[in-house]
């Protein structure tokens, strides 16, 4: 049943809009990471972190909450 859902919302988060804008949460050139629960933001800030430190990524964290998705709502995002 998990997979289902995983797989239902992969399909729309591509289409994902910031709330109260029409911003898309993927852009181009941009990492976007799409979680429900605090515990799985902290948990990618520490690979965001280390990916910083190692020089891979540029420093900044974006936080945004998303408009409902057909069948989902409550996601936040990092970008």
């Amino acid at each position: 049943m998990e997979e289902i859902l995983s797989e239902h919302v992969k399909k729309r988060i591509d289409k994902a809009t910031v709330r109260g804008t029409q911003d898309r949460l993927t852009q181009p050139g941009r990492i976007a990471i799409a979680y429900s629960l605090t515990s799985e933001q902290r948990e990618y800030e520490r690979y965001i972190d280390y990916l910083t430190e190692a020089g891979y990524l540029k420093p900044g964290i974006e936080y945004l909450e998303l408009e409902p998705l057909q069948g989902v709502q409550g996601l936040r995002a990092m970008r």
